[in-house]
């Protein structure tokens, strides 16, 4: 089940544009004693709707028996059926930075 808190990891680097996972904390054992003693997760990204964070929530859970299997995963992420949307910044040359909406972007988790 420790692939399936990666899996959570994974998508919040998708809602957060690719930034890196506890970036402020750079000592290592630091970290291992935050997330796995204290607690600690990572926060909510800016426009990540609230059930699809509640996912990222259960994948990072303590007890690995009270993670969802890929099977649960796929099947939750997968009801969403295109019903939400997920605003992508983009970039082209020239153009300063626009915000486009893609419809269906539960592509980009599964």
């Amino acid at each position: 089940k420790s692939d399936v808190w990666a899996f959570g990891v994974t998508m919040w680097e998708v809602f957060t544009d690719a930034q890196i996972p506890y970036c402020e904390i750079s000592d290592d054992a630091v970290l291992r004693k935050r997330v796995f003693e204290e607690g600690l997760r990572l926060s909510k990204p800016r426009g990540c709707p609230d059930w699809i964070y509640g996912i990222m929530r259960e994948c990072w859970n303590h007890d690995a028996r009270r993670r969802p299997t890929f099977s649960q995963l796929k099947k939750r992420l997968g009801q969403a059926g295109g019903k939400w949307e997920y605003r992508v910044p983009t970039c082209r040359l020239g153009q300063q930075q626009q915000q486009h909406t893609q419809q269906g972007a539960e592509t980009y988790l599964l």
